[in-house]
């Protein structure tokens, strides 16, 4: 917050309010001076190149985990020997990246961030009341079943 607030103001006073570009304001301000103009410009590029490799690389691992769990292919739990890096899940992961990059456009990939981002916590929530929902039931008909019959509970000692 502290970031937005400071980078809001700097360029406020750089500039006046009416002159500030809506699609590229900070190169807009940099103009004048050459050097820091392609600072400005370059920055945001190679901070989304470092966003987009750390995320092919999460997806990478999740891949391999997923298909060692048996819920993928078993061709992606492959890892290299020297390096210790998922292989085959990293390149698919790639490659997957590269097909929705070059289909889509970046307003419908920002919609497809947004719902999968949605339905990914959607999930968590109902699997984490499905777990206390079971855990609930478990407990209570276990408690259930000492209180009632305590015969029954010797019995199953006894075997």
């Amino acid at each position: 917050m502290l970031t937005y607030c400071g980078s809001s103001l700097s360029l406020n006073l750089m500039q006046p309010f009416d002159k500030i570009d809506l699609h590229s304001s900070f190169p807009s301000a940099f103009k004048n001076v050459k050097l820091m103009y392609f600072v400005v410009s370059i920055g945001p590029i190679m901070s989304l190149i470092g966003s987009l490799v750390s995320s092919i690389f999460s997806t990478a691992r999740i891949a391999y985990t997923m298909s060692k769990d048996g819920l993928l292919f078993k061709c992606l739990s492959s890892v290299n020997v020297s390096s210790k890096v998922p292989d085959m899940a990293t390149i698919w992961s790639m490659i997957i990246c590269l097909l929705l990059i070059l289909l889509f456009d970046v307003e419908n990939l920002i919609g497809f961030t947004d719902i999968s981002g949605f339905l990914i916590y959607s999930a968590v929530a109902m699997g984490l009341l499905v777990m206390r929902y079971n855990h609930d039931t478990e407990s209570t008909v276990n408690q259930t079943m000492v209180e009632s019959s305590p015969d029954s509970f010797e019995l199953s000692e006894d075997r």
